[in-house]
């Protein structure tokens, strides 16, 4: 058994402009690659939704988070505490006037409780 933390946590991703305010992307889509290709792992179904007005403001945008393990393919959760497992490569694309302005790698990782990722994956992403 492990005890985890009662927190939720989410890894999300800054999208700005040049000059550092928020951008509004128009529809985001998120992947995991599997065997057989992309599989769809978004968060968001309703870009008119109030969560997704909020992350169009702050330019902050979550990709996955802790529960979210359970839609990837044939993923097996680690059960020890000092057990990391790679949960997989997960592709974030930002859209604005139906087209694609980027595609970002990022790399999970879950402990027994909660999913991270490193640092660098994280950073900002810088449009005009």
């Amino acid at each position: 058994m492990v005890a985890c933390t009662e927190e939720l946590r989410t890894i999300s991703v800054g999208v700005q402009h040049k000059d550092g305010s928020p951008y509004a992307l128009d529809s985001v889509k998120t992947f995991i690659e599997t065997e057989v290709g992309l599989k769809d792992i978004n968060i968001f179904n309703d870009f008119d939704s109030q969560g997704f007005k909020n992350c169009r403001e702050d330019g902050i945008y979550p990709v996955t988070g802790d529960g979210l393990t359970r839609h990837y393919p044939d993923f097996v959760m680690p059960t020890k505490w000092d057990e990391v497992k790679l949960v997989g490569v997960v592709i974030f694309v930002g859209y604005k006037d139906d087209k694609e302005l980027f595609r970002k790698n990022i790399k999970v990782y879950t402990d027994a409780c909660h999913v991270f990722c490193d640092e660098k994956d994280l950073a900002v992403i810088d449009l005009e």
